[in-house]
């Protein structure tokens, strides 16, 4: 059996090919085949419907369906569904279209406002787009056939080759698309999901020759295992695990915030609070600390840098009693050194708030009211003790 994406160019280059091709609709049904396709494969099931009468904000393309607004056994060709498409609207483009016009247009506003979700396509490109918080369409995540409509036409041209190299991860992306609302409840569903953003990961990480960014990751790779990452293999071994550690991480996460959240709230889990729940350091919003244009603090947790007592922010209090111009002096190495430590302790405390939070709910249940009776024989108790361990 052929692969979705290898069908679909095959019949969209033989549409284009046949020059009678006007504009978007003669590739509906093309569009329409591979989406439901990889929609059949996906629980619940979404089918694309094209050619949508006006639901409330003009006439959308098409729309991605699911079983339920079907009647019973009724997810039929030619059955008409009930309701707005649960999963979306569709906006296409003729090829030669600039997606990226269509993705701001208030056309697509529009359909972004009603609809929730809109698939925005000319046929090469998709972007799943949103209304933001002010109603203006955001982009959430795109996917390309080809860098522009000459390479697009080249590769339908030999769609099995395509298929071969893009196919896999074009499915997965417009299985994402399609499951955009579905609600998550199941760890094999997140780590599915993870997987393959995890593999988009992998291929983008290994097609860039030099990432600053890894030089950290390599020194901390060092530093706490006391391994050396040398030549293609050594530098190979290092991008997959950058890759694994993240979204392991973020997997374990998910599962830590799904065991402490209240049943049957409507939270959602937040990737970028991961660290939270992992507590490992990769995953934090870091900054640069610099005293000077000489010396500085690298990868600073922002919430160690943020962490405050008694209203002042601890570590740039700190700093700011120690400037030149107060002390008449540059900062001495000792005390550099201290900073560090500190940051570390603070980091340690933060990383350590769950068990004492624990800790502290443990001795608030056991605790016992002081009065001044009590109080006083607890402490001739105490000091009786003293005095016999004296004597």
């Amino acid at each position: 059996m052929a692969h979705p994406i290898e069908t679909y160019l095959e019949e969209v280059a033989a549409i284009h090919s046949s020059n009678a091709a006007v504009g978007e609709l003669p590739y509906y049904g093309a569009l329409s085949r591979l989406l439901s396709e990889v929609g059949a494969k996906l629980d619940p099931h979404v089918r694309c419907l094209m050619n949508l009468r006006d639901l409330g904000a003009g006439f959308p393309d098409g729309g991605l369906f699911t079983p339920d607004q079907f009647e019973a056994g009724g997810d039929l060709p030619g059955v008409r569904p009930r309701g707005k498409p649960a999963r979306g609207a569709i906006e296409a483009k003729a090829a030669d279209h600039d997606v990226w016009t269509t993705v701001v247009s208030e056309q697509v506003r529009r359909y972004a406002a009603e609809y929730g979700r809109v698939l925005v396509t000319n046929y090469r490109e998709f972007v799943l787009v949103v209304p933001g918080q002010d109603g203006a369409p955001v982009a959430l995540e795109a996917f390309s056939f080809a860098d522009d409509e000459a390479a697009f036409w080249q590769a339908a041209a030999h769609p099995r080759t395509a298929a071969r190299r893009i196919g896999e991860d074009a499915v997965a992306y417009l299985g994402r698309v399609l499951s955009a609302d579905a609600r998550i409840t199941e760890p094999r569903d997140v780590a599915a999901i993870l997987a393959q953003y995890a593999r988009v990961a992998r291929s983008r990480i290994e097609r860039d020759a030099h990432l600053p960014g890894l030089d950290d990751f390599r020194a901390t790779m060092t530093y706490a295992l006391g391994a050396k990452f040398t030549g293609e293999r050594g530098e190979r071994f290092l991008r997959s695990a950058v890759v694994q550690s993240l979204f392991y991480a973020v997997f374990s996460a998910w599962v830590l915030w799904t065991r402490e959240r209240r049943t049957g709230t409507s939270a959602r889990f937040n990737w970028r609070e991961a660290a939270w729940f992992t507590r490992l350091p990769l995953l934090e919003a870091t900054s640069d600390v610099h005293m000077n244009g000489v010396a500085a603090w690298r990868n600073v947790p922002d919430r160690v840098w943020t962490y405050t007592l008694g209203g002042y922010p601890v570590l740039k209090k700190w700093l700011s009693y120690r400037e030149t111009a107060l002390l008449g002096r540059k900062l001495l190495p000792d005390e550099a050194s201290h900073f560090t430590d500190t940051a570390r302790r603070i980091a340690v405390v933060l990383l350590m708030a769950g068990e004492l939070n624990d800790n502290y709910r443990a001795v608030a249940r056991d605790a016992r009211p002081f009065t001044p009776d009590n109080t006083g024989r607890a402490q001739k108790k105490a000091l009786a003790g003293e005095t016999g361990a004296l004597l």
